[in-house]
């Protein structure tokens, strides 16, 4: 006894649209989980401070050339 749910299910993620369609889902979710990991640990705020420790060292050296 087959539905029509199952019936389309098999005929959508047969194939390579299946593929597609998948891979497509498995981007999507490694994305979204490095975004709320970065946020989560606060990357963009850490970059960014050592970028502004980076300026002030590349200031002092070039201070003492």
């Amino acid at each position: 006894m087959t539905t029509q749910f199952s019936v389309l299910l098999q005929s959508t993620f047969s194939g390579a649209l299946g593929a597609a369609l998948i891979l497509a889902l498995f981007i999507i979710a490694v994305i979204v989980l490095r975004l709320i990991g970065a946020w989560m640990l606060r990357i963009n705020e850490v970059i960014d401070r050592q970028d502004q420790i980076l300026h002030e060292l590349r200031k002092m050296n070039n201070r003492y050339e």
